[in-house]
């Protein structure tokens, strides 16, 4: 785990993984092409809340758009607008894991490969 804790350092990790990050409403907003699954070579657009105690916890969930169905549901309105979903998903296993930006991005490339 690199040091630093909080927001500034979430997004110095997503930069360092390639992303172009923008932060919407107080949300980490970027573009991601789905990498695996039903939905591969998609370009769509993922936001995460950045818990003010990061690396101790971690995003609670993605955000995304367009607004993409998750087929154990659990998918709810976002704050980003009326394109987005949040799907309820969180990394249970976090405090067992490396606690980065690269480790939770796994989550969300498996959480797509459900799809």
């Amino acid at each position: 785990m690199t040091g630093g804790v909080g927001p500034d350092e979430f997004l110095r990790q997503l930069a360092a993984e390639g992303l172009s990050v923008a932060v919407e409403k107080g949300i980490a907003t970027f573009s991601l092409t789905v990498p695996i699954g039903s939905r591969i070579g998609e370009d769509i657009r993922v936001g995460l809340q950045v818990p003010p105690d990061f690396p101790l916890s971690p995003p609670p969930g993605p955000h995304l758009s367009p607004i993409i169905p998750h087929p154990d549901g659990a998918v709810h309105d976002s704050p980003l607008g009326k394109n987005w979903c949040y799907w309820s998903r969180p990394f249970r296993g976090w405090a067992q894991s490396s606690r980065t930006v690269r480790e939770y991005m796994a989550h969300v490339r498996n959480l797509l490969a459900q799809l």
